[in-house]
């Protein structure tokens, strides 16, 4: 019944699933205690919850759009040395 807790892209399939559609408490409580215990499931949650987050803010009209997405200085200078590392790999 459960199949998905226990492997890795079950459990991706799933969590992508309970962005669109409801998910039972009881899954919800399995899909936390999965994150609880693997790490790499508790980033892909919070990368997908990111994702979420800036697909509403496309969805918005421009003069409701949230500005509370804030990088760093370090942030954004790590960003940029990674995309001139790639466009110098491509090139």
């Amino acid at each position: 019944m459960l199949d998905w807790f226990m492997n890795c892209q079950k459990f991706t399939e799933k969590c992508s699933q309970s962005m669109d559609n409801p998910t039972p408490w009881r899954h919800k409580v399995f899909m936390w205690l999965r994150c609880l215990i693997c790490k790499d499931s508790r980033n892909f949650t919070q990368q997908l919850s990111i994702i979420r987050k800036a697909a509403r803010m496309d969805e918005l009209p421009p003069n409701e759009k949230s500005s509370d997405i804030h990088l760093s200085e370090e942030s954004i200078n790590q960003m940029k040395s990674i995309l001139k590392r790639e466009d110098t790999k491509s090139h």
